[in-house]
């Protein structure tokens, strides 16, 4: 798993269709080392004892059980899950698959917020405090040719919430993001002062530093499209003047939301889901 996470950062830079972050600040476990255990057990045993072709029919209320184990794991340390998944190499269902078939019925049965709040292993709200242009030197191609160099926007933010991670992220930690301009190239800017909610996924650590993406929720991958018409969010939501921008409803509350009211539907069904 962190094998084929880690082969992202060059489809990144190839395809343009997701934008890395690197991420610095304190790295602590709020949470305990056997609560994080029975967590990251509770998950693993899920995908062992489920099968993907049932998830579409379950009962509602054993649905909801099974995404409270994936929310929980994935708010405590994904990276762990990550780290057992790959321990062993004989699944009897692949866990991808079973996340994938668990996240469409989820997306089907319940809530869009719902789906997205299970999808994003970390949600967080930040402002852009820093914006830079800088050359990234292109690598590969064929031996003793330069491939020269590319534009590349790095941005740095700091986090002023944390919606959901007990561990990794707290508030007041910096973090610092790229992309490149092509990638999208209509009104997808950062500025100074802008402020975002950002879904995240955790990769892996480098040192102690670790590596995550921005998360598109809303799926839209086509640049094309995007040229055509901009309304997916590419995985970040601007709130501007109080208003929550969501272009393509990917979370069900409309393309603009008061921000306070978002955050508070977005913190009681945080709290639903932890007691389901």
């Amino acid at each position: 798993m962190l094998e084929r996470r880690e082969s992202l950062h060059g489809m990144a830079v190839l395809s343009g269709t997701i934008i890395l972050l690197l991420l610095h600040g304190s790295i602590a476990f709020s949470q305990n080392d056997s609560l994080r255990a029975k967590r990251v057990s509770d998950y693993l045993s899920l995908i062992e004892n489920s099968q993907t072709s049932t998830l579409a029919s379950i009962p509602s209320g054993q649905l909801k059980q099974y995404a409270r184990i994936v929310y929980e794991a994935d708010e405590t340390d994904p990276l762990a899950v990550d780290k057992e998944i790959q321990k062993n190499r004989k699944w009897r269902v692949s866990p991808s698959r079973f996340r994938y078939a668990l996240l469409n019925s989820i997306k089907a049965r319940l809530s869009l917020l719902d789906f997205n709040l299970v999808a994003a292993p970390r949600i967080v709200k930040a402002t852009i405090i820093r914006v830079e242009t800088v050359d990234y030197k292109v690598e590969g191609g064929p031996p003793g040719v330069n491939a020269g160099s590319l534009p590349r926007t790095d941005l740095t933010a700091i986090v002023d919430e944390v919606f959901k991670s007990d561990t990794l992220l707290s508030t007041g930690d910096i973090i610092r993001f790229y992309y490149f301009p092509f990638w999208r190239p209509t009104r997808w800017n950062f500025e100074i002062g802008d402020t975002c909610l950002l879904p995240l996924e955790p990769l892996l650590f480098r040192g102690t530093e670790f590596v995550a993406l921005i998360t598109d929720l809303d799926g839209h991958r086509s640049d094309t499209g995007a040229i055509e018409n901009d309304s997916a969010s590419y995985g970040r939501y601007p709130i501007v003047n109080g208003v929550l921008v969501d272009r393509k409803n990917s979370f069900g509350y409309g393309a603009r939301t008061k921000w306070e009211s978002f955050r508070s539907i977005l913190l009681q069904e945080i709290k639903a889901i932890k007691s389901w």
